[in-house]
C-alpha cells in the first residue's frame, strides 16, 4: 500500500512538470539519527554522516512571490558511531537509502540584481529502498556488514518514512544555491526504550531549465 502511495504521488509530480522547468538538484548530506534511550539523548553532532542528494524537482508559480515546488529526491541518510567494546575500539555506520517526495511552500523575494532570496518549507513522505550497517575493528580486521530489515519486529526498522523540510537560498537564474533542513517525524525503529529519526542538514546546487 505505502509503494502504491509513493507511486501516486510520482504520477502527479511528473503530471505537474508538463509545459513547466524542471530542475536538477544535487548536493551533499550531513546526516544524524536523533536517538534516545529510556528518554535520555544518545546522539550528537560526532554521530553525523556525510551522503549525498540528487534528484528532480519541479516549480509551479501560484501567485505573485509565491509558488508550489515537489520532485523526487534520492538522499542517503544514516548516523555512525564509534565506541569500545570488551577492549576493542570499533566503528559503526548506519546507511539508510531513501527517495524522498517533499512539497514545498516557496516565497521569492525579488531583488532589482540578477539573484533572488528564497525560503520554502513544507512536508515530506520517504521510502527507504535499502539500508545497511557496516561495523569494524579500529585496530583491527574485522569487519561485519549486514542489511537492515524491514517490519515490525524489535530487530527490524520501518521502511516509510514522513517529516518536514524547511529551505532557504539565493537564486541566481540559471543556478540555484539551497541550504535545507530535514526533520524526521516518525520513529522508525520498533523498541519501547529506543526512539530513531532522521534529521539531515545539507547543501545543494539546483539547475533550472533542464529540458
Amino acid at each position: 500500500m505505502k509503494k502504491t502511495f509513493l507511486i501516486g504521488l510520482l504520477t502527479c509530480i511528473f503530471s505537474l512538470s508538463n509545459g513547466q522547468n524542471l530542475l536538477l538538484q544535487i548536493g551533499a548530506n550531513g546526516s544524524n539519527n536523533f536517538e534516545k534511550h529510556d528518554g535520555e539523548i544518545a546522539s550528537d553532532i560526532e554521530n553525523s554522516l556525510l551522503g549525498l542528494n540528487l534528484g528532480i524537482l519541479v516549480e509551479k508559480p501560484l501567485i505573485k512571490s509565491f509558488s508550489l515546488e515537489t520532485g523526487v529526491i534520492y538522499n542517503i541518510k544514516g548516523s555512525k558511531e564509534s565506541g569500545s567494546f570488551f577492549g576493542s575500539d570499533y566503528s559503526a555506520k548506519m546507511r539508510l537509502n531513501y527517495i524522498d517526495v517533499p512539497l514545498y511552500f516557496k516565497h521569492t523575494h525579488k531583488t532589482r540584481y540578477k539573484e533572488n532570496y528564497f525560503i520554502k518549507a513544507g512536508p515530506y513522505v520517504s521510502f527507504c529502498l535499502a539500508g545497511t550497517i557496516r561495523v569494524s575493528e579500529t585496530d583491527g580486521d574485522g569487519k561485519i556488514v549486514a542489511s537492515i530489515d524491514w517490519g515490525t519486529e524489535k530487530n527490524e526498522l520501518k521502511q516509510f518514512d514522513y517529516g518536514a523540510n524547511m529551505a532557504l537560498g539565493i537564486d541566481f537564474s540559471r543556478v540555484i544555491l539551497s541550504l535545507n533542513y530535514s526533520h524526521g517525524l516518525r520513529d522508525i525503529a520498533n523498541l519501547n526504550d529506543h526512539t530513531l529519526q532522521n534529521r539531515v542538514l545539507s547543501i545543494s546546487l539546483i539547475f533550472r531549465n533542464i529540458k
